[in-house]
């Protein structure tokens, strides 16, 4: 909110506390300067003609100072007093009534610099109703006290805002609303020029928020309604979501939780419209720590995320009931790892890509036992199948079935026999 110059008053009491009706002998060149009309000329150079009563200046006349200054209307007993237009030395003009040698009453002050005031004074200052104007096209159309705009009034910027409401020394201060060329509009109360306390915002393209100002920003608690449909309630900090609060999406996804410059960070829940629930740790918008999902279809997780994907330690419960304890990387399981089926198998080694991959050892619920190379969930490589009774196979398999070079054991550990598989069946035996 910008200030008003007060040059132009300051020389104002200046000239008028220095020339008029000053100590500084005359001589009257014309007329009767005791009653009646007359024109005096002072030894400092000032000239006054006009009116004259008990040999002071009273009803109508013109006073010119040495430097320029003048004054042209009423007199009493001395002082200027009435209606009368006065023109400072820098140009600066004030036209309107007088009281007590001081501006009082109606009257318009135009400033050198193209600035106008018009309206009431009070002892010499701008007080009651008024409007001023500046040159750059600003406008103020209200109460004034002491020279400053205080009490109701409006405020029509020269770039198309505007405000309309209370204000105090020169800002606005107490309830009011605020207009924006560009379609936004803020309700609520100020101090000292800043928004404070409760107000209501609403944006150009339909989004409001309403709550908790503080510094001009959204500070505090309050419901930031998106014109999309989004809706986020809860604490604010410097115009950002920070803090607790619940984040509802037009398309039915839901979090509630921490928040830190707009985003999700630290604990917290996100219910997507799928009906899967995630609660746990965030950073950056994402799952980022430790933390647990509830699927929709019955699948739970718990262990660790990053970026948004299970990533590190955890476990993965099926609804079936089949289970995954080890490692992910981004979403899979990846690593070291233990898989257990409902029906009491159990594969324990390496996995990628959600299956087993690598090295590791199947217990088949029955006793079997196989130890070795794994491809996409199945036997391929080579690898040992010891079965319950303590005979074995040590070979090659592919796509889960005998393939190539193999010897069969017996309980004991002696060779029965050796040869070749071909798609799970001896084509060649030894």
């Amino acid at each position: 909110m910008p200030y008003i110059s007060y040059f132009g008053y300051i020389i104002f009491l200046l000239l008028f506390f220095s020339f008029w009706d000053s100590n500084y002998a005359g001589e009257c060149i014309r007329g009767n300067c005791s009653e009646g009309y007359g024109t005096m000329v002072y030894s400092d150079g000032n000239k006054y003609e006009g009116y004259w009563k008990n040999g002071r200046k009273h009803g109508k006349g013109i006073y010119i100072s040495r430097d320029g200054g003048k004054y042209k209307g009423e007199w009493k007993d001395g002082d200027y007093s009435g209606k009368g237009i006065y023109i400072f030395p820098n140009k600066d003009k004030y036209s309107g009534e007088f009281k007590n040698q001081k501006f009082d009453g109606y009257g318009r002050y135009y400033f050198h610099n193209g600035d106008y005031y018009e309206g009431q004074f009070k002892e010499g200052k701008r007080h009651g109703k008024g409007i001023f104007k500046y040159k750059r096209g600003d406008k103020y159309i209200g109460e004034f006290a002491n020279e400053m705009f205080n009490g109701e009034g409006e405020y029509y910027f020269s770039d198309g805002d505007s405000y309309k409401g209370s204000f105090k020394n020169d800002k606005l201060h107490g309830k009011g609303t605020f207009f924006m060329a560009k379609g936004e509009k803020f309700e609520g109360t100020y101090v000292n020029g800043l928004r404070e306390g409760y107000g209501v915002y609403t944006f150009e393209d339909g989004s409001k928020y309403q709550g908790s100002f503080g510094d001009d920003k959204f500070n505090g608690y309050g419901i930031y309604a998106f014109s999309d449909g989004d809706k986020y309630e809860g604490e604010f900090k410097d115009d950002n979501f920070d803090g607790r609060g619940t984040y509802t999406f037009a398309n039915g996804n839901k979090y509630i939780g921490k928040f830190e410059q707009n985003k999700y960070d630290g604990k917290g829940t996100f219910i997507n419209n799928q009906g899967n629930k995630y609660i746990g740790e965030f950073k950056n918008d994402r799952y980022n720590g430790d933390g647990s999902i509830s699927y929709a279809n019955g699948d739970q997780y718990t262990g660790e995320f990053y970026n948004g994907l299970r990533h590190g330690n955890g476990k993965y419960t099926y609804a079936s009931g089949d289970k995954y304890v080890g490692e992910f990387q981004h979403d899979k399981f990846y690593g070291k790892g233990i898989y257990y089926f409902t029906t009491g198998d159990k594969y324990e080694g390496s996995f990628s890509d959600d299956m087993f991959n690598g090295r590791g050892t199947y217990t088949y619920s029955d006793g079997d036992i196989y130890i070795g190379e794994f491809k996409n969930n199945m036997k391929d490589g080579k690898g040992t199948y010891t079965q319950k009774d303590g005979s074995k196979y040590v070979g090659e398999y592919k796509n889960n079935q005998k393939e190539g070079y193999g010897v069969f054991y017996n309980p004991e550990g002696k060779t029965v026999f050796k040869g070749l598989w071909k798609n799970g069946d001896i084509v060649i035996r030894q």
